[in-house]
């Protein structure tokens, strides 16, 4: 009988210890690779681009160009990387350095022939992130005409 009580006790204690959230805090959560694949922008390829959150806030940014359903990427269009800030669901990317494909009558290069631009981070590239962390939306900034909005797909 005097075991029973001691008994309760152990198992209320293994319930409640139990029931605290094992779940990643959302700074952590968010972490991983998205993807959103543009293939009605060029004809005969995809353009797709890739949001890499990487621990200690800091991000890969790139538009790679593949064979229309392809997987590996022949070129690049955009490469971006810097740090990013996370509150209230929001992620705002600030770039450190970005580089884009300047020739207009080109589709792809390399991406170490990708021309250095310069970074002005006064317009922000924010996203909003989805609840279950299984995408994020990109969030059209005021005063900006954005006929779609870009959702980029969780992949890993």
């Amino acid at each position: 009988m005097k075991s029973y009580p001691l008994l309760l006790l152990l198992l209320c204690f293994f319930f409640v210890s139990c029931n605290e959230d094992d779940e990643l805090n959302p700074s952590e959560a968010v972490l991983g690779t998205y993807q959103e694949v543009l293939d009605e922008l060029i004809e005969e390829h995809d353009v797709v681009q890739t949001i890499k959150l990487e621990s200690g806030n800091s991000f890969i940014h790139e538009w790679s160009v593949r064979e229309k359903g392809g997987s590996e990427d022949l070129g690049y269009q955009f490469y971006g990387e810097g740090t990013f800030t996370m509150s209230d669901g929001v992620i705002e990317l600030n770039y450190d350095e970005k580089y884009s494909l300047v020739d207009p009558d080109i589709t792809f290069v390399p991406k170490e022939e990708l021309d250095l631009m310069e970074t002005d981070n006064a317009v922000a590239f924010r996203l909003k992130v989805a609840e279950d962390f299984s995408s994020l939306s990109y969030i059209c900034p005021p005063n900006a005409f954005c006929v779609e909005v870009s959702v980029y797909d969780r992949i890993n």
